[in-house]
């Protein structure tokens, strides 16, 4: 499974490789980067399992990043509806 994430605060798109929750996704032994604006991570038998792209709006197609956008709002609607009420 691939999941991608963007937040746009920071403006940085996190790209998951593998299971939504792997606990070994959440130490990452390794990381390795690309033209200092991708950073690869790996886990503890050297496979790749997340690439964080920085200053993504930059770095990536605006069509993918808008498409990202309303993914991230789509999500954050969904878990207000989930939050208890006052």
């Amino acid at each position: 499974m691939i999941k991608m994430t963007y937040n746009e605060t920071s403006d940085i798109v996190y790209i998951t490789l593998g299971e939504d929750n792997p606990k070994e996704f959440r130490s990452v032994c390794t990381s390795s980067t690309l033209h200092h604006q991708i950073l690869l991570d790996f886990d503890k038998d050297k496979k790749l399992v997340g690439i964080e792209v920085i200053a993504a709006s930059t770095n990536l197609k605006p069509e993918l990043i808008e498409y990202l956008k309303k993914i991230e709002n789509m999500r954050k609607e969904s878990h207000s509806y989930l939050s208890p009420g006052c």
